[in-house]
C-alpha cells in the first residue's frame, strides 16, 4: 500500500548563494512535517530558486540546477529517508537512504561532503533494493496516481493567457489521448491548454462511467430518481465543482460561472464551451476581457483542482512561486485557503505538502509563525534563515515590520511629515501659549489627521 510522503528538511551546500543553510519544514514543538511552508525575503536571497531545488527533486529535469548539491530528508510513512545530490553533473549518484535516527547528523554530514561514497539499500518506487538504475525522476508511488507534484512557476513575460479570444484550443479527441494520471504536471499560463483537456476528459470520463453504472445488474429495475440520486452521489460533475471553486474568486468581481449553458462536447473534433457572466445581467464575458491576474489566477486554480478531482492523492507537493501576481490585495486574504481546497482529493482529504515563496505580507500572514521562513544575507554574503515571529493571522503591516524587517512602512515624503509631526509636539510642549502656538497646534493637527498619526 501506498504511504504517505512529506519533505522535512533541505539541506544544501556551496550553490550559487546557498553557502551552508540547513532548511527545516518539521514543527519544532510536535517534530512532525509542517503542511504548509512559506519562503520570504528579499530580492535574490533565492526563494524561487528553492521551489526549483524542490522541483528537481521530484523531477530530475531542471538543467539549471543539475550542479546543486543538497540532500532532502524525507519521513516516508513511519521512516526517514535523505535524497543526496552530489555535486556531479550526472545523476549516477542520485539515492534514496533510509536514516538510522541517532546517527543522522554525523551520517547526513558525511554524504554531503562525499556524496559518491554511498552504500546500503535504497528507496525506489516505494520499494528498498540493492542497487540504483534509474534517476530520482522514478520516485513515486508505486500506485502510480496516487502521487502528485505541481509546481506553479511566476508569471512569464510571454503570457499567452494574454492573446486568449476564446476558450483554450483542444478538442476531445486530444483530451482522450492524453496522459490524465501522470504524476507532475506544470500549472502555468503555458499549460492552459492541458487544463482544458483535463475537463472535457473528466466529462467524457463521467458519461461512461453512467453507461457502464446503467448496465450493472438491477439498476435497469430503479426509478430514475433513485438512479440518478445514487449515481451522482459517487460520481459529481466537473464543471458544478469547479463552479464552486472559480466564483468564491470571481463573485468578488460581479462574476461567475456559467455552468447552465455550457456546451460540453459530442464529437471527437469538438471542444467545450464554457464561459463567465456578469451575475446581475447574466451577459456573457469571455476570458479575455478579465484582468490579467484574476485570469491567469482562475486557471490556475482550476488546472489544480481538476488534477486532484476524481482521484485519490495519497500525497502530494504543491510549489507556488508568487501567487500574488497581479492580483489586487482584497483577493489575497483567502488565498491560501482556497489552494487547500482545490488540493483536496475525491475523498475529501488534503495530503499536500505547500510550498510558497512570496513577496507579500498578506500571504504570508496566513502562514503560521514556524511555518514562516525568511531568507536574509549574513555579511559575506550567504543566504541565512529563521523561523517567523508574528502569528498567524496578524496585521500584515506587523508582519512587513517583524518578518520582513521593513524598518518604516512610510515614503520619503511620510518620513518628513513624521520628523515635522515630532518637532511640533516638542515645541508644543516647551511653549504653548505664544502667539504661534495656535498655528503649531492646527498644523500639527492636521498632519495627524491626514497621516493617522497619535496626536494625544
Amino acid at each position: 500500500m501506498a504511504e504517505e510522503i512529506k519533505i522535512c528538511k533541505l539541506i544544501i551546500k556551496g550553490y550559487d548563494q546557498f553557502k551552508d543553510i540547513e532548511l527545516d519544514f518539521t514543527d519544532p514543538k510536535t517534530g512532525k512535517p509542517l503542511e504548509q511552508i512559506c519562503f520570504i525575503g528579499r530580492n535574490g536571497t533565492g526563494k524561487s530558486r528553492l521551489l526549483k531545488v524542490l522541483d528537481f527533486f521530484l523531477t530530475g529535469d531542471k538543467t539549471d540546477i543539475r550542479d546543486a548539491r543538497f540532500a532532502i530528508k524525507l519521513q516516508v510513512g513511519t521512516n526517514n529517508f535523505y535524497y543526496i545530490k552530489s555535486n556531479n553533473n550526472t545523476l549516477s549518484h542520485d539515492c534514496y537512504h533510509k536514516v538510522e535516527t541517532e546517527n543522522e547528523d554525523q551520517w547526513l554530514e558525511r554524504l554531503t561532503t562525499q556524496g559518491n561514497s554511498i552504500h546500503g539499500k535504497y528507496l525506489l518506487r516505494g520499494n528498498e533494493v540493492d542497487s540504483l538504475g534509474q534517476s530520482v525522476a522514478s520516485f513515486q508511488h508505486k500506485e502510480h496516481q496516487k502521487f502528485l507534484s505541481i509546481y506553479c512557476p511566476p508569471e512569464d513575460e510571454n503570457n499567452p493567457l494574454v492573446n486568449l479570444a476564446d476558450v483554450p484550443i483542444t478538442t476531445l479527441s486530444d483530451a482522450l489521448k492524453s496522459n490524465q494520471y501522470i504524476y507532475h504536471h506544470q500549472v502555468s499560463p503555458s499549460t492552459i491548454s492541458q487544463f482544458w483537456e483535463r475537463l472535457l476528459y473528466l466529462i467524457e470520463k463521467r458519461r461512461s462511467d453512467k453507461e457502464k453504472f446503467e448496465g450493472i445488474e438491477g439498476n435497469q429495475n430503479k426509478t430514475l430518481k433513485e438512479f440518478k440520486d445514487e449515481f451522482d452521489k459517487d460520481n459529481p460533475k466537473i464543471l458544478d465543482r469547479i463552479a464552486i471553486v472559480w466564483n468564491q474568486i470571481l463573485s468578488k468581481a460581479g462574476l461567475e460561472f456559467d455552468v447552465e449553458n455550457a456546451k460540453v462536447p459530442l464529437q471527437l473534433n469538438q471542444n467545450l464551451q464554457a464561459y463567465l457572466r456578469v451575475k446581475d445581467s447574466k451577459k456573457r464575458v469571455n476570458y479575455n476581457a478579465l484582468s490579467t491576474g484574476i485570469r491567469n489566477f482562475i486557471f490556475k486554480i482550476g488546472h489544480i483542482y481538476s488534477l486532484y478531482f476524481d482521484r485519490e492523492v495519497i500525497s502530494g507537493v504543491l510549489l507556488l512561486d508568487e501567487p500574488e501576481n497581479s492580483l489586487y490585495p482584497d483577493f489575497l486574504y483567502d488565498l491560501i485557503d482556497i489552494y487547500k481546497q482545490a488540493t483536496t482529493d475525491k475523498r475529501g482529504i488534503s495530503n499536500t505538502q505547500i510550498f510558497v515563496a512570496t513577496h507579500s505580507p498578506i500571504i504570508a500572514a496566513q502562514f503560521k509563525p514556524e511555518e514562516r521562513i525568511i531568507l536574509d544575507f549574513d555579511d559575506d554574503g550567504g543566504v541565512t534563515a529563521r523561523r517567523g515571529n508574528t502569528p498567524e493571522g496578524d496585521d500584515p503591516n506587523d508582519v512587513l515590520k517583524k518578518d520582513f524587517a521593513v524598518r518604516s512602512l512610510l515614503g520619503k515624503k511620510g518620513i518628513e511629515k513624521w520628523e515635522r509631526f515630532l518637532e511640533l509636539k516638542n515645541k508644543l510642549r516647551k511653549n504653548s501659549n505664544n502667539e504661534e502656538a495656535n498655528q503649531w497646534r492646527n498644523e500639527l493637527m492636521k498632519i495627524g489627521e491626514e497621516y493617522n498619526f497619535p496626536v494625544s
